[in-house]
């Protein structure tokens, strides 16, 4: 969700190949510009009020 194309870094929060999750912010200058989620569903909300947050 987001840009992440727009990243100038992405950072891996977690990854957990025996549980099959992983979890990658992507950053522009230091600022929150995306977000990948495979097995993290719910913290697809927090990105997406985070995003929300910093555009309006």
């Amino acid at each position: 969700m987001g840009l992440p194309a727009a990243a100038d870094e992405a950072r891996i929060v977690e990854h957990d190949l025996p549980g099959r999750r992983l979890e990658v912010s992507y950053h522009r200058s230091g600022r929150l510009v995306g977000a990948l989620t495979i097995g993290r569903t719910a913290r697809l909300a927090f990105y997406r009020s985070t995003l929300q947050e910093m555009t309006a």
